[in-house]
């Protein structure tokens, strides 16, 4: 009986030292066991024919981390904190990352936007955007400048991004109290709201979902400015120190049509689970219709290491409620109300 008594025991404090996190901040503290390890891979572009040509970008967790303190540390200069929110409109980018988890350490909310007119109507302390919407970002109401990725000249209305990271290079924000609430993200809307615990408890389900390890390597093929991307793809990783592989999304040319965006991004989609070897996969049911059926409906030669992922189908967070979808054999478990 006490060598039960003390299995038991040993159990039980086996499961509570492996409880999941809560905050984007205990995630942080407990990835520093991970901080060698590759956290985030932005494949480099060259395969699209129009646009500029992007390098490709290879984080560690400790790059990354470190990254997203020095960007919190900005923001609480800049008045950010509790209370106050973030506007966002952003294509997925390593940038974009940095600023999602760094929010968070931050303590302040994010609103994201997926037009130049939505992101007119967000109430917010300033914004973060690329050149291409500075101009816009600048005539807003606010307390700050938008925060510019991507170049401006130096005597623009803007904080560089380049800049505001150099400046405050090595600091990290002050610790957010115990009984803070967390932070808010708006995707997409002004007051339906994604607490920071939401996030990451589903982040938690669906790592536990996929069976995923520190191993495996994770395309999410879904905005980070979505719960999808962000909470069951990007902090779906992070809760085992597992890879994040961000294929390229952004239209390639404005002269694009829908169809032919949507070709193009597939082509990104299969090009990334193929080179980077990925093993699991987060996409949308836009995405994953668009994808490419070989020959015999099974996965193509170098593409063996794909084993799963989840698909959105509805509403809603719960997982597993509809029968998988299936590309090329491959089981996409759902994520939503079952459909009808």
């Amino acid at each position: 009986m006490l060598a039960r008594a003390v299995a038991s025991l040993a159990r039980r404090a086996h499961h509570s030292s492996a409880a999941p996190a809560q905050r984007i901040a205990e995630l942080v503290a407990r990835l520093r066991d991970h901080e060698d390890r590759e956290a985030v891979v932005f494949p480099a572009a060259e395969r699209n024919v129009f646009g500029d040509i992007k390098p490709e970008v290879r984080w560690s967790y400790g790059e990354l981390i470190d990254r997203a303190k020095v960007f919190a540390a900005g923001l609480r200069d800049m008045g950010y904190g509790p209370g106050q929110r973030l506007g966002v409109k952003m294509y997925n980018s390593p940038e974009l990352v940095v600023a999602m988890v760094g929010s968070a350490l931050a303590g302040n909310d994010v609103e994201t936007a997926k037009t130049a007119d939505d992101l007119l109507e967000v109430q917010c302390r300033g914004t973060l955007v690329e050149v291409d919407d500075a101009e816009i970002a600048g005539g807003m109401i606010g307390q700050h400048e938008p925060i510019v990725v991507g170049g401006g000249e130096i005597s623009d209305p803007i904080v560089h991004w380049q800049v505001m990271m150099e400046a405050f290079k090595g600091q990290s924000p002050p610790d957010l109290p115990a009984d803070q609430p967390g932070a808010g993200y708006y995707f997409s809307s002004p007051t339906r709201v994604a607490t920071e615990q939401s996030l990451v408890k589903n982040g938690a389900a669906a790592a536990e979902a996929l069976k995923m390890t520190k191993d495996d390597r994770v395309c999410v093929a879904v905005p980070l400015t979505h719960n999808m991307g962000f909470g069951f793809g990007l902090m779906a990783a992070w809760h085992v120190g597992a890879c994040a592989v961000m294929p390229m999304l952004k239209p390639v040319d404005t002269r694009l049509t829908d169809e032919e965006h949507g070709r193009n991004r597939a082509m990104n989609v299969v090009t990334t689970l193929l080179d980077e070897k990925c093993s699991l996969a987060v996409a949308d049911s836009h995405v994953l219709k668009s994808l490419p059926v070989f020959g015999y409906g099974k996965l193509p030669a170098g593409m063996e290491a794909l084993r799963g992922g989840l698909t959105k189908v509805g509403s809603g967070d719960a997982l597993g409620l509809g029968e998988p979808k299936l590309w090329c054999e491959v089981p996409f478990t759902t994520v939503g109300g079952k459909p009808k």
